[in-house]
């Protein structure tokens, strides 16, 4: 059982998450976090995987960041055997592994946490029931909300629980016992009060909304901020040709999906 702490005097951060990388996205986006004077960041996992600078981005990230979640492309590189992906994903993942070994930095994806506290707020790469694993959506099969899903789950196990912030699926979203909001431009700040929310936080590498802008939150005291930064996508994308990775992985850059 985890209690964690009241979450009211905690200080600004922000939550990054799905960088695979995609140096330029991150810079972009670390530069915009640097420019609203936030100190802590924290990332949700999948800082490499499908992007022609994981070193890089590593590197970077082991350097910025106060905690450095384990998402599914983390374990894929730690155990190849275990990889349940696409071709494109698989193709990528081998050139990233092939990558960090020569440089000797597979070893530092290790004992990556799958979850982190930080007052009375949660965070995790996928989902709370499966870690690094688990494509979110608004509805699954049953029709039930993803918020009702496990909001039973981390009432038991995450006593005092506000909010909870989630990676993987590229797309950001908030949920609210009200149901689910999709962020846009006219409203990106959301107030918590005594509700709870469950953060989809969206992609800094790989969008998949229809939006090429890096994503990520920012945490106020009072609530979340979703934030959208441009970057030099075309950069990437050329590394991502230049290197012979996936061309689909160069394409999908500039659309955001």
């Amino acid at each position: 059982m985890v209690n964690p702490a009241n979450g009211s005097l905690m200080k600004p951060f922000a939550v990054i998450s799905d960088v695979h990388g995609n140096l330029e996205a991150l810079e972009a986006a670390l530069a915009a976090i640097d420019g609203l004077g936030i100190d802590d960041v924290y990332s949700l996992g999948d800082v490499v995987g499908y992007g022609p600078d994981p070193a890089a981005c590593l590197e970077l990230c082991r350097n910025r960041c106060r905690v450095l979640l384990a998402g599914n492309h983390e374990e894929a590189v730690l155990h190849p055997d275990r990889c349940r992906m696409n071709e494109s994903a698989r193709e990528a993942l081998k050139w990233t592994r092939d990558q960090l070994q020569l440089q000797g930095l597979v070893a530092e994806l290790q004992g990556w946490p799958t979850y982190h506290q930080v007052g009375n707020q949660l965070m995790v790469h996928a989902s709370v029931e499966g870690g690094a694993h688990g494509y979110l959506s608004e509805r699954d099969r049953s029709g039930m909300s993803t918020f009702d899903r496990v909001a039973g789950f981390i009432e038991e196990n995450f006593v005092g629980y506000q909010i909870c912030y989630v990676g993987h699926n590229h797309t950001p979203f908030l949920a609210t016992t009200a149901g689910f909001i999709h962020p846009h431009e006219e409203r990106m700040a959301f107030f918590a009060g005594s509700e709870r929310f469950y953060v989809s936080v969206g992609s800094v590498g790989q969008p998949r909304d229809g939006d090429a802008r890096a994503c990520f939150v920012t945490y106020s005291g009072e609530g979340v901020r979703f934030v959208r930064v441009a970057y030099d996508w075309a950069a990437t994308a050329a590394k991502i040709r230049r290197l012979g990775l996936p061309q689909v992985l160069a394409e999908r850059l500039a659309k955001g999906h």
